[in-house]
């Protein structure tokens, strides 16, 4: 059997692709979900085979959701399901990942099942590779992918964080601390990824082991050999600017040369 995982914040549609996959013999539909959050925690604990993903969902879009799927050891085999955006069919195209169209068509459902046996034979890899060219593609279309989340595993929960109100985070051997506006959290990847992650969002690495929002910085002091220290907000050490940061930092911050 197939096991299977729906994910729609609207309920009609949902039912309906529930219900189209019900009839299918070798489907096995072992949950629903309404949303990222909900989706991400039923994926950890029922390892699915396929989860059916909504892409324009509040909170977590499935295209954000299917980006986090990339870092799981044990990643499901995902079909996007929208409605008709000619953005997204093209992206859908280049990435030659499959998708359905709402409403749902019986026979196109059919032949997504026979394309994700037929992918079986295809390695993780490659299947990441194709995930990753589409969310490349797709990113293009920054509107869709409002609002923007890092997400955060505390437990068997996933906690959403807006990128406005993290300060700085930290490397912390091979996990990442996390300092917001309200509190502290610890993830187990890397500052790299955040790194990548955050880039378009205002965030800069001062240092090998830092990682800060430009809008957080409270106070620059000038330290030895022309390079500085700075006061974030919520954070009580200070956050060193590294020799080799220096200069992309001043240019940032509009800071002219001593």
């Amino acid at each position: 059997m197939i096991s299977v995982l729906v994910v729609d914040d609207e309920k009609p549609s949902r039912d309906e692709l529930v219900y189209l996959l019900s009839k299918i013999d070798t489907i096995d539909i072992v949950g629903e979900a309404e949303d990222g959050i909900e989706a991400l925690k039923q994926i950890s604990r029922k390892n699915p085979d396929i989860v059916f993903l909504d892409i324009q969902m509040p909170e977590m879009t499935g295209i954000e959701l299917a980006e986090y799927l990339q870092n799981l050891e044990q990643k499901p085999y995902v079909i996007f399901t929208t409605a008709y955006d000619g953005f997204a069919i093209k992206a859908f195209e280049v990435g030659a990942l499959d998708y359905l169209l709402k409403p749902y068509e019986s026979e196109r459902l059919v032949l997504s099942i026979k394309r994700f046996t037929e992918a079986q034979t295809v390695s993780t890899e490659d299947f990441s590779t194709k995930v990753t060219k589409l969310i490349e593609v797709y990113n293009k279309k920054e509107s869709i992918l409002k609002p923007f989340h890092v997400i955060v595993v505390n437990g068997d929960n996933f906690l959403p964080i807006k990128p406005e109100n993290i300060s700085v985070l930290i490397a912390s051997g091979k996990k990442t601390r996390i300092i917001t506006c309200s509190r502290e959290y610890e993830d187990s990847k890397t500052i790299t990824y955040f790194e990548e992650l955050l880039k378009k969002h205002n965030f800069f690495k001062t240092h090998r082991s830092y990682l800060i929002n430009l809008n957080h910085i409270e106070k620059i002091g000038l330290w030895f050999n022309n390079t500085y220290q700075l006061t974030m907000d919520y954070f009580d050490d200070a956050v060193p600017v590294s020799r080799s940061k220096v200069h992309e930092f001043r240019r940032l911050m509009s800071i002219e040369k001593p």
